[in-house]
């Protein structure tokens, strides 16, 4: 999962109990914008910065014990949904083994704000945001299965606009597949198709319009078509697991951070049925587990990566 998002100006990322803001065109303690201790010492496993159409942007906070939303400069909660009351369905039959929650992201579909968060049960759950109060209500979950039934548990998430208001979500899972669904109201979920892959965990998400882009704990990257699922391009990009990817605001260009210590950054090409990919960029951090990666500044000219078990973020300029 990757443990680093970007608004184009400020960073976040996860560290333990802690969600860390950062100013990255700052140096020394001035760079450190804020600073969110989960009360109840529950483990931060995401943070992603959510904007809807026209908002300033929230603070979402995948926890071990919920989903926790905030203001962007880390002064206002507007959101503490515990974990029992999103799965209530999922735990009616008596305790699950290592619940959290996993996986984040956030769109506006028919004129609707949407906030989705993964769980360690497959579930996804839906939130839906009120501009006006400012206000999340807990609105549906998605699920192929039935809540007595296994599902992996989501590794990742991700949306993106496909046009007259339609809006398509992906959802990552440690079993390799990525299960996708489409929506142009933001209440109306259509299951679509599902991307299988064997004998691998898949470990990010990405989509843009017809494309969808997958992690894999085996080093590879996978773009596959949104209404087919039919693969369209698989490359070799890393020698270990994949722990993050990010695509770029704006370019068809994505980045992914390994366990190789190595960062690499891919543009996509699409031209009828064929599709290319070829590599941008590769950087190493030395002795350092990456777990995060993300895109940086207004026009997403920097590349910016987080490792294991440090405050130590590293940035990097595209060529």
């Amino acid at each position: 999962l990757n443990n680093l998002s970007s608004n184009g100006t400020l960073l976040a990322f996860a560290n333990q109990a802690k969600a860390r803001i950062v100013n990255p065109k700052l140096s020394g303690r001035s760079a450190m914008v804020g600073t969110i201790a989960t009360e109840d010492g529950a483990a931060v496993m995401e943070c992603k910065w959510c904007t809807f159409d026209g908002t300033a942007p929230y603070l979402a906070l995948a926890l071990k014990s919920g989903l926790q939303v905030w203001s962007a400069d880390a002064h206002r909660m507007f959101l503490w949904a515990p974990i029992a009351t999103m799965l209530a369905k999922e735990t009616q039959g008596g305790p699950v083994h290592d619940l959290h929650t996993v996986g984040l992201c956030s769109f506006t579909s028919g004129g609707v704000d949407c906030l989705c968060v993964g769980s360690s049960v497959g579930t996804v759950v839906v939130f839906h945001h009120d501009r006006t109060q400012g206000k999340f209500t807990l609105a549906q979950s998605l699920r192929t299965k039935a809540p007595s039934e296994h599902e992996p548990a989501v590794a990742a998430l991700a949306s993106s606009a496909r046009g007259s208001g339609g809006v398509l979500l992906a959802r990552a899972d440690g079993a390799g597949a990525i299960q996708l669904w489409s929506t142009t109201d933001g209440n109306t979920f259509i299951a679509g198709c599902r991307i299988v892959a064997e004998d691998v965990a898949c470990t990010g998400v990405c989509v843009r319009e017809q494309l969808v882009v997958g992690a894999y704990s085996n080093g590879e990257l996978r773009v596959h078509d949104a209404d087919s699922g039919a693969k369209l391009a698989r490359v070799a990009a890393h020698a270990r697991w994949i722990n993050a990817l990010a695509i770029h605001p704006t370019k068809l260009t994505v980045a992914a951070a390994s366990e190789d210590t190595h960062v690499s950054v891919w543009n996509i090409a699409q031209e009828a049925d064929s599709v290319t990919v070829k590599n941008a960029s590769f950087w190493q951090v030395q002795d350092a587990i990456l777990c995060g990666v993300a895109f940086l500044g207004k026009g997403g000219e920097t590349v910016a990566a987080s490792a294991y078990d440090s405050n130590v973020l590293h940035t990097w300029s595209l060529p």
